[in-house]
């Protein structure tokens, strides 16, 4: 068991820094491309930042061709919303405490744009229906409910670009190991070294993941939920925190919502194309506490305000599970 927890350390420290070296490519050659700022920071910057979770997902599924495996792969897409409802807001509301302490900003709450309000309707729509196709086992309901959760996504990539709904103001950013190797190429090499860390740190995870659910008899989409987004949600929710401390409220629940859209609507469609869909205790949390939360933060974002304790409440919620999962053990 010793060793099983020190693998599983290990997975997630490797996975954390890969996907913090991946969230760096991604925002230096957003810098450079200059595709505008806006548009890819909602919907094109997800699509790399979530590479993590996605590799954890198709690893679990294709090559641990067994139940387990295929619980971890769908814990895995439970798992980042209910991460950045409960244990993400928590944290930026941590931060945005300290900030105050250290008298960084004066509100006492959170300023947003009300156009963000857009994404959290899909979310508190679509994650909820996410239920049905585990209630009635049919690969045509599957296929129908894939179909209607990826033209969902693509509605919102063409509200998102005709709106110009998240505004993200993203400063020049520099590779990581520019500091170390003067290169043109250098983001390549970054590029590539991530890729090795997350395939290595993935293995970790799901190798561990699948020994200790056997040994201690808890269900494997149950850990996944909360382990797996523990390495590789963490990067957005830093840049979150220090967004919630320094006073750009806006920055701070966009950087969190574009891959929570995504894992309501673009994912979850591959995820019922490719492995039969499940659902437990477990995942029902996830649905529930999400959708909560997505709608406290919408009622709030239409205010343009978000006080202090709507944060903290996803945070009680993440106590709440974690909780549950570890009393099982």
């Amino acid at each position: 068991m010793f060793s099983d927890l020190f693998i599983l350390l290990l997975g997630i420290i490797i996975t954390f820094f890969s996907s913090l070296l991946l969230t760096n490519s991604v925002e230096s050659l957003d810098t450079k491309t200059r595709l505008g700022t806006t548009f890819v920071g909602a919907i094109i910057t997800p699509l790399f930042t979530s590479l993590p979770e996605m590799i954890v997902f198709f690893a679990a599924v294709f090559l641990y061709s067994n139940s387990q495996g295929e619980k971890i792969g769908i814990g895995t897409l439970y798992g980042q919303p209910f991460m950045t409802s409960s244990l993400s807001y928590g944290l930026v509301g941590f931060s945005i405490l300290f900030g105050i302490f250290k008298k960084k900003r004066q509100e006492h709450y959170a300023i947003v744009n009300k156009d963000l309000s857009l994404p959290y309707i899909f979310i508190s729509i679509l994650f909820p229906f996410l239920y049905i196709p585990s209630l009635v086992t049919s690969y045509h309901i599957q296929f129908l409910f894939a179909i209607i959760f990826g033209i969902s996504y693509f509605l919102f990539v063409y509200l998102s670009y005709h709106r110009r709904i998240i505004n993200i103001v993203q400063e020049e950013v520099r590779p990581y190991l520019a500091k170390y190797i003067q290169a043109s190429y250098i983001i390549i090499i970054q590029f590539v070294l991530t890729s090795i860390g997350l395939y290595v740190g993935t293995h970790f995870l799901i190798d561990a993941l699948v020994s200790i659910s056997t040994k201690v008899n808890v269900d494997p989409l149950g850990l996944s939920i909360i382990i797996i987004p523990l390495a590789t949600a963490i990067p957005e929710t830093l840049n979150a925190m220090i967004w919630g401390y320094k006073g750009k409220d806006s920055l701070a629940v966009s950087a969190l919502v574009g891959e929570k859209l995504l894992y309501s609507t673009f994912y979850p469609a591959l995820g019922l194309l490719t492995v039969e869909w499940i659902s437990n205790i477990y995942s029902d949390f996830s649905i529930i506490f999400t959708t909560i939360i997505s709608l406290i933060m919408w009622v709030y974002i239409r205010k343009k305000h978000i006080p202090l304790y709507a944060f903290f409440i996803g945070f009680l919620f993440f106590t709440f599970y974690s909780l549950y999962i570890f009393t099982q053990i």
